[in-house]
């Protein structure tokens, strides 16, 4: 046999051999995410005090008179970045202008951004929740104040590319932690 009948006799069974099993392309898939069974636990820094994931892990530092806290939810790779600022009469308004203009800075890429009124009657309390929708680098940031000394912000943000449809289970879970958090926040005077 030649060299070319050899060939001839592989390209010839590969074809036939190859015809008979049938591709079906697999679906794209994300992980399966399990929200785990919540309890919840207090945190503390000399101007406030209020509740989170007792899976959550926390830095909290002072730079000058503010303090930043980083609330990490390593499981799901998510951060809350929250500020608390103590205000005075005329540094209310600069403040909540700014939370408004890095919530409205995402409009380029959001879907949309609805706002939901927190309120904390107990605390004489009130914010807003800015619920960004979208492939979006913070998909919730919000601001609770007294509007007389107290002022706290915070961002939630996720290591890695924003992917609305991939996040939505994971943006749930912290919707629960982000309202269990406000709804407990309580003002150390």
């Amino acid at each position: 046999m030649t060299t070319r009948t050899l060939f001839t006799a592989f390209l010839l069974s590969a074809v036939c051999f190859s015809c008979k099993k049938e591709y079906s392309p697999k679906p794209s898939a994300y992980y399966r995410i399990d929200e785990p069974q919540e309890t919840f636990i207090p945190y503390e820094t000399r101007e406030i005090s209020f509740e989170l994931s007792s899976k959550a892990i926390v830095h909290s530092e002072k730079k000058g008179n503010e303090t930043w806290i980083t609330i990490r939810y390593p499981q799901y790779h998510a951060y809350l970045y929250c500020t608390y600022l103590p205000i005075s009469k005329g540094s209310l308004r600069p403040a909540i202008d700014d939370s408004y203009r890095m919530a409205f800075s995402h409009t380029v890429k959001a879907n949309g951004i609805m706002q939901q009124v927190l309120q904390i009657p107990t605390q004489k309390t009130g914010g807003i929740l800015y619920q960004i929708g979208g492939n979006v680098a913070t998909p919730r940031q919000f601001f609770l104040t007294d509007s007389i000394s107290h002022f706290f912000r915070a961002s939630l943000y996720f290591d890695g590319k924003a992917n609305a449809d991939s996040l939505t289970p994971v943006v749930k879970y912290m919707d629960k932690n982000i309202q269990k958090l406000a709804s407990s926040l309580k003002w150390r005077d």
